[in-house]
């Protein structure tokens, strides 16, 4: 279970192009506690952070139109007070070259909700 701060859960924002992906692990991480935004691609996700929005983790899909993970990654590097999120990669294509922690799909929520909480500890 997430620890809380002044009574706020963790937030975490998923980023998938696919919407079955995003309500589904929404809906598994607000079971267990969190908050959770989502986005559907890159850009979109790099706008909100961008506006503003600081969430504890960032779950991203590797493989998106218009920007993909790979890309958002590099531009979320670039800007310090963004830089030092926790970014967990999903990825269908197995070895893949990324310079931040990634799982493979098909993926048990067990494994992803394991890794969060190492991020957040």
């Amino acid at each position: 279970m997430p620890q809380p701060s002044d009574t706020q859960p963790r937030t975490i924002f998923v980023v998938d192009d696919d919407r079955d992906i995003r309500e589904d692990l929404g809906e598994l991480l607000r079971e267990e506690g969190f908050g959770v935004e989502a986005a559907w691609n890159g850009a979109e996700a790099l706008n909100r952070l961008k506006a503003g929005f600081r969430p504890d983790v960032i779950i991203l899909d590797i493989m998106m139109p218009v920007m993909d993970g790979k890309t958002f990654r590099g531009e979320l590097k670039k800007l310090p007070e963004l830089a030092a999120i926790p970014v967990i990669g999903l990825t269908a294509w197995p070895n893949q070259q990324l310079d931040f922690d990634c799982l493979q799909k098909p993926l048990r929520f067990e494994t992803l909700l394991g890794r969060i909480r190492t991020v957040l500890a």
